[in-house]
């Protein structure tokens, strides 16, 4: 089973490649990050690090008919146990159990993105896809909460007298932080019929361009941090690492985009019966007509002698000859009524129809005992 114009497999394997190589360089991060006494949390993280490396590695040489599958079920296990030391790291922090240099909002950004790693290998293995429309809505609340995080860690890990980029940031975290509020607003607005709507792609359109701005600022500071010609606490590796994501984020914007185009055109909805329409001849006999017709048929309806026009007596007299006369007129009328009023919930059913939503979270809380084992 494949996407539109882009198959499962290849979807899954890009999947893995990126983020295999992400997850190792968590590892490295949140080892760099601890204290020296947490020996044992070093090890686990040093574990991590040499597994992703190596699954990594083997994802270079599978491809999508060779070998994916096992590494699918491979990386699974490996990011699971990692989601569970993630949120034990970050349990510890914030009940203020650990100090290090991690920040609490820092754990919590990398298990966001362990657990989107992992909800993307099941369903893209399971086959379930969401609509463009959703594809596109889910991967902007997502990335741009991740834009807006990394913007945070950069301006407090530069130093306070590069205030010139401080304030870069800070903009930076200010902009995508309004834009993640809209795109939930599109979220909620479209959960039942989610559809490309013009104000979703104008909005889009918009993203893109905040999106390719912050890569370009994330390429330039990578480039100085390299040459040392900035001061911060920033690594190089750390700085290429959050320009790699938002050239993920861009890749994604552009592939959701090019599935939205190849949809086919959504049928239009049934509508009532349109009013005549009056020619504009500069004569009001037409209008007055219509008027005089109105108020005949009113003061008929009084009177209770409603009379019918000719196509509305030739049907009612198909419909006495097909029943044999023995329905009314008004039963006959019921019947057509009712015949409608299906075909609207035929017409309407399709889109109200469930659609796949990824689950956010795979565990019951963070107070539940986590179990790690490992060899």
């Amino acid at each position: 089973m494949g996407n539109v114009g882009c198959p499962l497999n290849e979807l899954l394997l890009n999947e893995l490649r990126f983020w295999l190589r992400i997850m190792k360089e968590h590892a490295l991060f949140i080892r760099l990050g601890l204290p020296c006494n947490e020996t044992r949390l070093i090890q686990m993280a040093q574990d991590f690090e040499s597994r992703f490396a190596e699954l990594e590695e083997k994802s270079k040489a599978v491809s999508p008919g060779r070998g994916l599958d096992q590494l699918a079920n491979d990386s699974l296990k490996a990011v699971l146990e990692f989601i569970q030391y993630k949120t034990l790291v970050l349990d510890r922090i914030i009940e203020c159990r650990m100090g290090g240099a991690n920040y609490p909002l820092l754990i919590d950004h990398i298990r966001r993105e362990a657990i989107r790693f992992a909800i993307n290998i099941i369903r893209f293995r399971r086959g379930e896809l969401m609509t463009p429309t959703e594809e596109l809505i889910q991967n902007e609340v997502f990335w741009l909460r991740i834009m807006a995080d990394h913007a945070k860690f950069i301006a407090h890990l530069l130093d306070p007298s590069e205030r010139k980029f401080v304030c870069q940031a800070e903009m930076f975290s200010d902009t995508f932080d309004n834009l993640r509020c809209q795109s939930e607003d599109f979220e909620s607005m479209l959960e039942i019929t989610p559809r490309p709507i013009p104000s979703l792609l104008r909005f889009t359109a918009e993203v893109k361009e905040a999106g390719t701005e912050i890569r370009n600022f994330k390429a330039a500071a990578t480039q100085l941090l390299t040459n040392c010609k900035i001061l911060s606490l920033i690594p190089p590796l750390l700085a290429d690492h959050v320009r790699r994501e938002a050239e993920k984020f861009l890749m994604d914007l552009d592939r959701d985009l090019r599935m939205l185009k190849q949809m086919p055109a959504p049928s239009a909805p049934p509508c009532a019966t349109s009013p005549p329409v009056l020619e504009n001849t500069g004569d009001v006999s037409q209008e007055e007509s219509l008027k005089k017709s109105d108020n005949t048929g009113l003061h008929e309806k009084e009177q209770g002698t409603e009379t019918l026009s000719p196509t509305d007596a030739e049907q009612t007299t198909e419909s006495f000859a097909e029943t044999g006369g023995s329905k009314t007129f008004a039963e006959s009328s019921a019947e057509i009524s009712e015949t409608v009023a299906e075909k609207l919930k035929e017409d309407f059913a399709a889109p109200l129809q469930p659609i796949y939503r990824p689950k956010k979270t795979f565990f019951t809380g963070n107070t539940t005992q986590v179990k790690i084992n490992f060899k």
